[in-house]
């Protein structure tokens, strides 16, 4: 079993660990969309661990289905994310086109369309002997596509609110998003990088790791309801700009 999977097992046992304690009798009635992204974040994870992979790829057909389903939920995970991270942020309470669903829509259709004009003829873990080909780049920034259109919205307001008294219950996990959704951006630079340098794919590997890791932990640390993630809003509006 290699490093990343022994991380991915031992991220996957905190998350069962923070939903069960979210799902407790003795906690607060857990917000439904967190409880969610607990979940939809466990499918893509167990998929990361190779056995469990390549058994379900076979039981797909071996043609790298199994990694087209990790991605679009991570396309999902992603944009249910923003949202979430976004409700404390928006003083106005008007949603912004860089958080709407259209969002979502290209990420799953750019996704689906990049992964069927590849050439999978083959299964392969997680269709890295692909990574010289000019789409697979293309395949991860779509994949990427809601975080990254978001942080646009994301970033400016989570770097104001960790200044503002009113969400000291939430700077943790701000801190942790803010990392993530700005480390976006070389992750999914590295992958072209990557596509004609192959060795710069270590990095790109350091990249992914430190957003990843990042984005789990402000994940984990979310309080526990709904309701303790109402923030006092009263002079903490963050930046207007959209």
């Amino acid at each position: 079993m290699e490093l990343v999977e022994v991380a991915v097992i031992v991220v996957m046992v905190l998350v069962i660990i923070s939903l069960g304690v979210r799902l407790t009798p003795l906690s607060s009635k857990p917000s439904r969309l967190i409880v969610a992204l607990h979940l939809l974040l466990l499918v893509p994870m167990v998929l990361a661990i190779s056995p469990v992979y390549l058994l379900v790829d076979g039981w797909l057909g071996g043609l790298s289905l199994a990694n087209l389903l990790s991605h679009l939920l991570f396309v999902i995970l992603g944009w249910m994310a923003a949202r979430l991270i976004s409700r404390p942020l928006n003083s106005s309470r008007q949603s912004s086109a860089l958080l709407g669903a259209w969002v979502l829509a290209v990420g799953l259709i750019g996704t689906t369309v990049t992964y069927l004009v590849m050439p999978v003829t083959t299964s392969s873990r997680g269709l890295d002997t692909y990574h010289t080909h000019p789409l697979f780049p293309v395949y991860w920034t779509f994949t990427y596509v809601t975080f990254l259109v978001p942080s646009l919205w994301l970033v400016p307001r989570l770097r104001h609110a960790l200044t503002i008294t009113g969400f000291r219950s939430l700077r943790v996990p701000f801190a942790g998003m803010l990392t993530s959704f700005v480390m976006v951006w070389p992750v999914v630079a590295m992958y072209y990088v990557g596509s004609w340098w192959p060795e710069a794919i270590p990095l790109r590997e350091l990249c992914v790791a430190v957003a990843g890791c990042a984005m789990m932990f402000g994940f984990l640390t979310l309080p526990l309801s709904g309701k303790k993630a109402q923030v006092h809003r009263t002079g903490s509006h963050a930046p207007s700009h959209s």
